[in-house]
């Protein structure tokens, strides 16, 4: 079946820090949505992660301990997100996000990953930034936080569809089904200009000098996957 025709459920999550298991998901919300139509139902739930909410995480999202008192596990509220209506996931920095979900078997796309591809000069990626470049209209989520997890969600439901409907005008050959796109989207991309440290921002990669790539490919080890690539390929 094609991408296009497809029901998507988009989540997103907010957590009390980067780094699962040892952090714990505090809010999850999903939007599903079918392609060329608008959002059509929304869930979201606080969740009680077990250990308290650091403050650094609360200064994001501005949930504390006493939202959650009382809230569901995250293993209470999870069976609504793997119910048989719907074909794949998606989520923007998808990576992160299940890094705290199940994927339960089905496909995850990643809008951040995709939005590299479709808008590939971008300085940014962000959810937020998407929204306000593309000139997202997201009715569905005003007056909500701008880091509530359901607001985010609803924005990315919209960009999803801003993606779809791009590539149903500009078609990529071989991308067909939704694996054929998820493959699409985190093939790395070639970066254009340096966004690294300070020494060389600004300047195009083909200008770099070797040593310093050299450098960056054997000290940096959290490199993001277009990042890396890029090093890699200038280094040939």
């Amino acid at each position: 079946m094609s991408f296009g025709d497809l029901t998507y459920l988009v989540v997103d999550t907010e957590t009390t820090g980067l780094n699962p298991p040892a952090d714990k998901v505090v809010s999850v919300a999903g939007v599903w949505v079918r392609a060329g139509q608008g959002p059509f139902r929304r869930e979201s739930f606080l969740v009680d992660p077990g250990i308290p909410i650091p403050p650094e995480a609360s200064a994001i999202h501005h949930i504390v301990d006493r939202h959650v008192a009382g809230a569901p596990a995250l293993g209470e509220v999870l069976p609504v997100f793997q119910k048989d209506d719907f074909d794949a996931y998606v989520a923007h920095n998808a990576a992160f996000d299940f890094g705290f979900l199940p994927r339960a078997g089905r496909p995850v796309l990643c809008t951040m990953r995709l939005a590299r591809k479709v808008w590939p000069k971008l300085s940014k990626y962000s959810n937020q930034y998407l929204r306000y470049f593309l000139q997202l209209e997201v009715t569905e989520a005003e007056g909500l936080p701008a880091h509530e997890a359901l607001a985010d969600a609803l924005v990315t439901s919209r960009l999803l569809l801003k993606e779809l409907a791009w590539l149903q005008e500009n078609p990529q050959p071989g991308v067909e089904t939704i694996q054929d796109l998820i493959a699409w989207a985190e093939a790395p991309n070639l970066l254009e200009t340096c966004q690294f440290g300070s020494k060389h921002r600004g300047v195009p990669w083909a200008r770099v000098p070797k040593d310093y790539l050299a450098w960056m490919k054997r000290e940096v080890k959290d490199m993001d996957p277009d990042l890396r690539h890029t090093v890699e390929h200038y280094l040939q």
